[in-house]
Formats: C-alpha cells, sequence, structure tokens
C-alpha cells in the first residue's frame, strides 16, 4: 500500500513543534533556558564529551555493524540531550567554502514543492521552546514517519541538510521510504560517521536535532595559501589519474578527496607525483609531514590499537593519540623548512578550532545543555579539550567509554 507523503495539518503542526527554528539567515533562534538547573543552587558545570572520529566517508572505512552497535550503546550511555556535529555551521556560506558544496537546484525543488505547508517561509514553523525532544512518542507510527519527512523538507528548504538528513532517516526507520527526500537528505549522509554515530544516539536519546559547529571561514583557510600555490597542478593530477576535466559531473567530487589522492601519490613514490605536485616545494613539505603522521599512526595502530575493543577508534580517544596529534600540528608543521608556510597553516588551524568551539559554545548556551556529546574528526580533538576546559566546561573523557581493551567483556 502506497504511503502518504502529505499529513494532515494538526498532525504537521504538533510535528514542527518539536523541531528548533531557524532564522533567516539559517542561525538556530532558539531562546536560552535554565537547562534545568534548580533553584538556588550553584549551576553545575556543562559536561562535554569529545569523541574524535576518523571521517569515514573520505577513507570509505566501515566499520563492522557490531562494533557500530555497541559504540552506540555506550555513547548513549552518557545520557546527552545534545548532539553536535562537525557540519558546516549555517551562518557560512557553502559556496565560499572548499569541503562543503552548495545547494543544487533548491530553488527549482522548492518551486515543485508549492503546496508544501512550510514552503511560504521555508523554514521550520517557530517552537517556542528550546528544549531538544521529540514529544510525538504517542502518536502512531505511521503519523510520526509522516511527520519527520514533512520535517525533513521543511529544514531542507530552510537550507539546513543536517537536521533534513536526520529527519529523513527517522522517517526512512519507521518505514516512509520517499525516495526523492532520501537522495536529498539520507542518502547525502550514506557512510558519513554523522549517519553512522551521530543520528543513532540522537534518536535514542529521542533528540528532535543536532547542531552543527564546523567553521570555514576566510580567517581559518588553514589550506588556502597551499591551494593558491599548486591548484593547476591539482587539476593536471586529476585529469591525469581519473581522466576527469573541470565542469565534469564528478569533478567536485574529485577536488573533494585531492588531500588523499596527492598524499597517496607521495606516500607511494607514483612518477606522477615528480610530474605534478613535486614541482611546488610548499607541496612536497606538507605531502612530507601529513605522510610521516599516517605512518607513524599507522605503525602504533599495528602495535597497539588492535588491543583496543574498537581499534582505530578507541586509539584515536587515547593520551598518546591525542599527544601525536598535537605535536604534528604544533611542531611539526611549524617546524616545516619553508620560512612562515608551516607557522601559517599552524594559525589557521588554531583559528579554525577557535571558532567551532565558539559556535558550539552559543548553541550550548542558547540550549541550556547539560551534556553534550561531540563528534568530531580526530584531529580537532586535543585542541577541542582544551579550549573547553579553558572556557569552564567538564571534559569527560571519551576513552572511558570507547578505550577499552579487547579483553574486557562489553557492558
Amino acid at each position: 500500500m502506497t504511503r502518504p507523503l502529505m499529513v494532515k495539518i494538526s498532525t504537521i503542526t504538533f510535528a514542527i513543534s518539536c523541531a528548533i527554528s531557524l532564522s533567516a539567515s539559517g542561525i538556530l533562534a532558539a531562546t536560552s533556558t535554565s537547562g534545568g538547573q534548580p533553584s538556588g543552587r550553584t549551576p553545575q558545570p556543562v559536561r562535554v564529551m569529545v569523541v574524535g572520529c576518523p571521517h569515514l566517508w573520505r577513507s570509505q572505512e566501515m566499520p563492522d555493524p557490531a562494533m557500530v552497535a555497541e559504540v552506540i550503546e555506550r555513547l548513549s550511555t552518557f545520557t546527552p540531550d545534545h548532539v553536535a556535529v562537525e557540519w558546516l555551521h549555517p551562518s557560512i556560506d557553502p559556496a565560499t567554502t572548499r569541503n562543503y558544496l552548495p545547494f543544487r537546484n533548491r530553488h527549482a525543488i522548492a518551486a515543485g514543492w508549492a503546496q508544501h505547508p512550510l514552503a511560504a517561509s521555508g523554514t521550520p514553523a517557530t517552537a517556542g521552546t528550546a528544549r531538544n525532544r521529540s514529544t510525538d512518542g504517542n502518536a502512531s507510527t505511521e503519523a510520526r514517519a509522516a511527520s519527520h519527512l514533512e520535517l525533513a523538507r521543511g529544514f531542507f528548504l530552510a537550507g539546513d541538510r543536517l537536521n533534513a538528513g536526520y529527519q529523513g532517516w527517522l522517517a526512512d526507520r519507521l518505514g516512509l521510504h520517499d525516495a526523492e527526500m532520501a537522495h536529498l537528505t539520507r542518502d547525502f549522509f550514506a557512510g558519513h560517521e554523522i549517519a553512522v554515530f551521530a543520528f543513532p544516539v540522537a534518536e535514542r536519546r529521542g533528540l528532535a536535532y543536532l547542531t552543527p559547529f564546523d567553521y570555514q571561514g576566510p580567517d581559518a583557510d588553514w589550506r588556502g595559501s597551499m591551494l593558491q600555490l599548486f591548484q593547476h597542478v591539482r587539476a593536471i593530477a586529476i585529469s591525469q589519474v581519473f581522466g576527469a576535466h573541470e565542469g565534469d559531473s564528478n569533478w567536485d567530487d574529485l577536488v573533494l578527496g585531492y588531500n588523499l589522492t596527492w598524499s597517496n601519490l607521495y606516500r607511494s613514490g607514483d612518477p606522477l607525483w615528480r610530474q605534478t605536485y613535486g614541482q611546488v616545494p610548499e607541496a612536497v613539505a606538507y605531502a612530507k609531514v601529513f605522510v610521516d603522521f599516517r605512518n607513524t599512526v599507522d605503525e602504533r595502530i599495528a602495535h597497539g590499537a588492535s588491543a583496543y575493543r574498537f581499534g582505530r577508534l578507541g586509539y584515536f580517544q587515547t593520551a598518546e593519540y591525542q599527544a601525536l596529534e598535537r605535536s604534528s600540528y604544533l611542531e611539526r608543521m611549524t617546524g616545516m623548512g619553508i620560512e612562515g608556510f608551516g607557522k601559517a597553516l599552524v594559525s589557521d588551524w588554531l583559528v579554525r578550532n577557535t571558532r567551532m568551539i565558539d559556535l558550539l559554545e552559543r548553541d550550548i548556551k542558547r540550549l541550556g545543555s547539560q551534556r553534550v556529546l561531540v563528534l568530531v574528526g580526530s584531529g580537532h580533538k586535543p585542541f577541542f579539550e582544551a579550549l573547553l576546559r579553558e572556557r569552564g566546561m567538564r571534559v569527560v573523557p571519551s576513552a572511558r567509554l570507547l578505550a577499552d581493551p579487547r579483553s574486557l567483556r562489553p557492558r
């Protein structure tokens, strides 16, 4: 039987009341709450757990499903009331970034949804509360699924692909499969650590939305100067390796993956390296630092990470790995032989991390969050934790949940 794609206005209104509103600029517009602190008592510091995660979408490395299920179970025991992820903050235009592609044909799609109840404003209706809790548990499965689909469309029209993806994922989980929305939302995150870990934890905790905090402004474009120097040889390399040219349908995806492309060329000693990137001293210096770091990590993993129940993910939470990350940025890159180049990269990296924490802290205060789970690339973790401590938040070590010895039985 074909499931309806539209729901009654009463159901829509009920579902939308569970979602946070977005301002015209796309920034979360919820007002601050007390976070449930008892009156007359000293407020407790916000507890934040930062999980350093490999970028699964980049490595195409999918963990074992049984391991994923146990990781989700353990992260849920932290009982977060707020899940934040490394995704572009809505205040930043994706067209100005390197790693995020702008919405394509969004306005044309919106025109096709002219009768959509949310199309008039292009944003979900004002919620009236900042509490991130879904309250549709008493509705039927079919009504809940349809409500999630409606919200997915609303978030998409508002330019919030993250929560469109989450709501589309929730609708799919409840059995409402809509091919168009799946392509625009859920499938967009297929194989991404956000969908693998963050969406399920948020669902388990009954959260209505996630918040993004990635920052890629011009003052923190930590590879910007490097890109300007060898953008032309990158195009040559991609053309020669993949037979693609700028303007091809797969060009953007190949450019997004250039980091692994040229570092792997260097790592493998491919002759193409000497013909392209090898002509740019900055590219050679950066590749050496990057590849030396990867070789060191792989060596440590080969000798130690296999002892952890969750392998590479578990190892990424340890103090040993975090020391390697800090050394890679603060010592190896800064010490690159090209005058000023390494220092500029590290300076931009530190600025980017600070801006990301600024955005995260802003949402924590607006939502009155008390227990925040942060999913971020592993290279950010040591810098995030230091910044959070500086701002008076209590960092809960992720190693407690994810760095168990393999011999330890599941809890």
